[in-house]
């Protein structure tokens, strides 16, 4: 059963997020869904460049004429699932308030220099930031420019890296670290993720704020960047179609649904018999939201 979370109905009915009970039981983020073009360049940047392990490829649910692939460790856990929907022949998404900015990968802490070497190797141009919140970060783009990086955790970061040929296992990927949202202020979305998201405020430094929710640690984090004079962003290539969130298992969907529909929010509801406990939404706040089960249900990692 799938659960597509809509903009709330009407007056906002929700009282300051201090006051909300969490309802939701997250334990971070489950797999993020984002627009590619060509399959062939896509599999090979993700597998051959990155290392990712190619988990399967099937059809998007709702637009079933249209392939997705899948890529991950090599459990095909959550928290390391980056997905895509082939759509060729769309024009190039625009980054921007609405949309999900940067996806982050956590890598240790002294792996950088490697990648920095490997993607030049292969003629990706890689940016180092400025240091966040502690931690050394490399910025890219993959073929159709989704903004991907590099975060050399100081935090103990135990997730099992798929094996690849070319890639040291003290240097490869680990999983997700955090997803980066652009918002004008963010007040509205802090407020949900710490109301009926259960998040938490984790760290601050100048318009970046860190949430993290149950343990926390890499695979948990969503980074709110506010900048008051950021326009709309575009959906198209190369952006995020949506962030999806773990639950520890169906009950904790359902207890989610609830918290949502108790909250003023319009759920879309779909099922399908591959992803029975998918949930795709879109809000206003946080561009697209969804809570999945874990682990995946009804398909094994081949």
């Amino acid at each position: 059963m799938t659960h597509a979370i809509g903009a709330r109905r009407g007056p906002d009915p929700t009282p300051p997020h201090s006051s909300l009970i969490p309802s939701m039981r997250l334990l971070g983020l489950h797999h993020i869904t984002a627009i590619a073009s060509d399959a062939k360049r896509n599999v090979d940047f993700y597998t051959r460049v990155l290392g990712l392990r190619y988990v399967k490829k099937t059809v998007n649910f709702d637009d079933p004429g249209t392939y997705h692939l899948y890529y991950g460790d090599y459990a095909a856990s959550p928290g390391t699932l980056l997905t895509f929907f082939l759509w060729n022949g769309l024009p190039r998404g625009r980054a921007g308030l609405g949309l999900t900015g940067a996806i982050a990968y956590s890598v240790p802490a002294d792996a950088l220099p490697f990648w920095r070497d490997r993607l030049q190797a292969n003629d990706i141009t890689a940016t180092t930031h400025p240091l966040r919140l502690g931690d050394e970060v490399l910025g890219f783009a993959d073929p159709d420019g989704l903004p991907l990086e590099l975060i050399a955790s100081n935090e103990a970061d135990s997730r099992p890296p798929a094996p690849h040929p070319e890639i040291p296992a003290d240097k490869a990927i680990r999983g997700f670290h955090s997803v980066t949202l652009p918002v004008a202020s963010g007040e509205r979305t802090a407020e949900t993720l710490t109301g009926e998201m259960g998040y938490r405020l984790a760290t601050k430094d100048g318009a970046r704020t860190r949430y993290s929710v149950a343990a926390g640690g890499p695979g948990t984090y969503v980074d709110l960047l506010a900048d008051p004079s950021a326009t709309r962003g575009r959906s198209g290539l190369g952006t995020v179609h949506h962030v999806a969130f773990r639950t520890p298992d169906d009950a904790g969907q359902g207890e989610a649904r609830a918290a949502l529909e108790e909250h003023g929010f319009a759920i879309f509801t779909r099922s399908t018999t591959a992803n029975p406990a998918a949930s795709c939404s879109r809000s206003p706040r946080t561009a697209r939201v969804s809570p999945w089960t874990s682990p995946w249900r009804n398909w094994a990692a081949t």
